[in-house]
């Protein structure tokens, strides 16, 4: 089971991230994608198109029409209290404190730790 979790697979994530290193080729190979929520730095739609289309992806309820609309398809959507099992490692959603905003134009939804 390859599971990542908020991803960011490339060198630079907006203007304020830069030098997080160059993945190699395996992160191609995922089962699926965590993600907590739509910030910049744990949303980073490059990181997740190099990952391919059909990726499964498990969010924050609420994003799955955002990443629709951004050719990413593969989405479930789970809230706080809800569990999702990737082979035999279980993820529950929890409330976190902290904006699930997508600035400056993007969805707000809820913001989740597993």
């Amino acid at each position: 089971m390859r599971l990542l979790i908020d991803p960011l697979l490339r060198n630079r994530a907006g203007s304020f991230l830069r030098d997080v290193g160059t993945p190699d080729s395996s992160f191609r190979r995922v089962d699926a994608v965590l993600i907590l929520h739509l910030h910049w730095d744990r949303l980073d739609l490059p990181s997740l198109w190099l990952l391919g289309g059909d990726t499964h992806l498990v969010v924050p309820k609420g994003a799955a029409g955002f990443l629709d609309r951004q050719g990413l398809h593969q989405v479930d959507e789970i809230t706080w209290g809800e569990k999702t099992r990737f082979g035999e490692v279980m993820a529950e959603a929890r409330p976190a404190k902290h904006s699930g905003r997508r600035l400056p134009f993007g969805p707000t939804v809820e913001a989740s730790v597993s």
